[in-house]
């Protein structure tokens, strides 16, 4: 298990909400901070972004979209198989940061560094089944801290994110990897849609 140590602060204040919890009205950059939500309330003994396997990926999909997890494992590729049972969309981040905090001003000091880290990205690439998707990356982030009263809390999401269509129905290979000052992720995901 290897939770960033600035993610505790936020598990503690969401534990006990649902990960459906999300802004009523979407904003530019809210469908990374409903990702997020859903990262950061699934039950850390089935979270995503932990597994390193695939077996929980199908945990609280209740989104428009199906989330795929990146990974906390800094530089280690990360293999998952992962059994997509809806045909939806599918969201998930090349390379993301959030920001939260009790009051507004702690929460947007933080977003503006996450901002500029995220601004410093070296890489970031995505190819499904062999095809490059790089080019259909795309930066998403709050403009503002956001007071999420649901959980108390301030927070903002900054990041490049990666939407792909309903897949058919089969076997796909989606590849994703990126780079910043200090962090690179490297995760390939077997993706079995029904």
């Amino acid at each position: 298990m290897h939770k960033l140590t600035a993610l505790a602060s936020l598990l503690l204040l969401l534990s006990n909400t649902p990960s459906h919890a999300a802004p009523a009205t979407l904003q530019p950059g809210d469908q990374g901070l409903t990702w997020w939500i859903w990262a950061l309330t699934t039950p850390e003994d089935r979270d995503p972004v932990q597994d390193l396997s695939g077996q929980h990926c199908g945990v609280e999909q209740v989104h428009p979209s199906w989330y795929l997890a990146g990974t906390y494992e800094n530089g280690t590729p990360v293999r998952r198989t992962c059994t997509i049972t809806q045909n939806k969309p599918i969201f998930l981040p090349i390379i993301n940061m959030y920001a939260s905090a009790a009051t507004r001003a702690a929460c947007d000091r933080q977003r503006l560094s996450n901002q500029a880290a995220v601004d410093r990205v070296t890489t970031r690439r995505a190819t499904l089944d062999g095809k490059d998707l790089s080019g259909t990356i795309r930066r998403d982030a709050t403009p503002t801290c956001r007071n999420l009263t649901a959980f108390d809390v301030w927070f903002a999401s900054d990041g490049y994110w990666l939407e792909l269509p309903p897949l058919t129905k089969g076997t796909h290979v989606l590849k994703f990897s990126a780079e910043m000052s200090g962090f690179k992720q490297n995760v390939t995901y077997t993706l079995i849609q029904k």
